[in-house]
Parts: C-alpha cells; structure tokens; sequence
C-alpha cells in the first residue's frame, strides 16, 4: 500500500491506530503521509479531497 504513492505520484493517506498499545512509526517515509485519524474518519471524502489537492502533499511528494 505504502509503495503506490511512488507509482502514482499521489498523496498517501494512513489510518492512525487507535489501540494506545499500537506500535506507529510515523518518521522517514510514512512522514509524509497525511495521517487519518478515527475523529476524521467519518468525513473521508473532503480530506481525500483536500490532500489530493493540497500544494503541500505535492511538494512533499518530490522528497
């Protein structure tokens, strides 16, 4: 899943795990990915849209 963004050139989105006991690693790659939280999960739709937009998620795409 991670590896697509390379393929497509488009921002990443990653469900961030709730359970506190979750092992996250949110450094290197996956520190450019926008992280969906469960408080956004319910309003997917204009987040995808605000990433897949943003100037920001683009430029960190050329890292």
């Amino acid at each position: 899943m991670v590896y697509d963004r390379l393929a497509t050139g488009k921002p990443l989105i990653v469900a961030r795990p709730i359970a506190l006991a979750a092992e996250i690693d949110d450094s290197g790659y996956l520190g450019a990915a926008k992280w969906l939280t469960a408080a956004e999960a319910s309003d997917t739709i204009p987040l995808v849209d605000r990433v897949q937009h943003s100037r920001g998620a683009q430029e960190r795409l050329q890292l």
